[in-house]
């Protein structure tokens, strides 16, 4: 894999909408069934047709593709929790490492470093950024992204 670029590159990352189930606490509970559809954010949408490359140091299963339906509420990112504790956004560079994580019945995401950024420094309950967890595990501090 080559070095990776936050500004231009494009990364895997469980996404879950408004409409899909959920514990009394809001957090997303797994699919009934895998869902073959991949959800692009509009930036990292933007990104792609501006000639960004998503980065996976394997293959996606044979039958994904870009998702048809849009309206099924808001796309959120899905945290992933370190051993102490702390809730990042995981930008994963393998698909394998992020179904050993979050199972395959999960909507599969794809946006940009500025996306998890984003809302990284809109919600203070977050760490920060975990770049290819799983696979290199480098973290980006909240602090470092304000």
């Amino acid at each position: 894999m080559s070095e990776i670029n936050l500004v231009n590159d494009l990364f895997l990352c469980p996404v879950f909408f408004d409409t899909d189930p959920s514990t009394a606490d809001g957090k997303p509970l797994p699919l009934n069934a895998e869902d073959r559809e991949v959800h692009f954010s509009a930036r990292a949408s933007e990104m792609l047709s501006n000639g960004s490359k998503v980065i996976l140091t394997d293959k996606m299963p044979d039958g994904y593709g870009p998702a048809k339906e849009v309206n099924r509420g808001i796309m959120h990112m899905r945290k992933i929790d370190s051993p102490d504790g702390k809730s990042f956004i995981p930008l994963f560079t393998s698909y394998q490492a992020m179904v050993n994580i979050f199972g395959k019945n999960i909507h599969v995401g794809v946006i940009s470093f500025e996306d998890a950024r984003t809302v990284c420094r809109e919600d203070e309950d977050l760490a920060g950024i975990a770049i290819a967890p799983g696979h290199m595990n480098q973290t980006i501090p909240r602090q470092a992204l304000v």
